[in-house]
């Protein structure tokens, strides 16, 4: 199974990395959020621009018909994730949602 993933910095249309063939996975990564790792200030809102913008985004690729998902930053921050869902089960994740 192939993905497109796209970071928040990256909402535009159209996108090279997209295909109808693809999974879309719009990642709300924790660098662009708050990251326990790499503590960054960011101002509240810009962090409510890009929610808001990754909402939309994802709502009108559905209206052009790509299969989109959206991961939030908690899941990417969960122990073992990277591991679990991104090397060898990855095809039962990404249809669950």
């Amino acid at each position: 199974m192939q993905i497109s993933l796209i970071l928040p910095h990256q909402l535009f249309y159209p996108n090279p990395i997209l295909s109808k063939s693809r999974i879309v996975i719009i990642s709300k990564d924790p660098l662009f959020f708050n990251d326990d790792k790499y503590p960054m200030l960011f101002h509240k809102q810009k962090i409510m621009l890009h929610n808001l913008s990754i909402e939309c985004f994802a709502n009108d690729l559905k209206g052009y018909g790509y299969n989109v998902k959206i991961l939030e930053s908690n899941i990417i921050k969960s122990e073992g994730f990277y591991e679990t869902y991104f090397i060898g089960r990855s095809s039962r994740f990404w249809s669950s949602r």
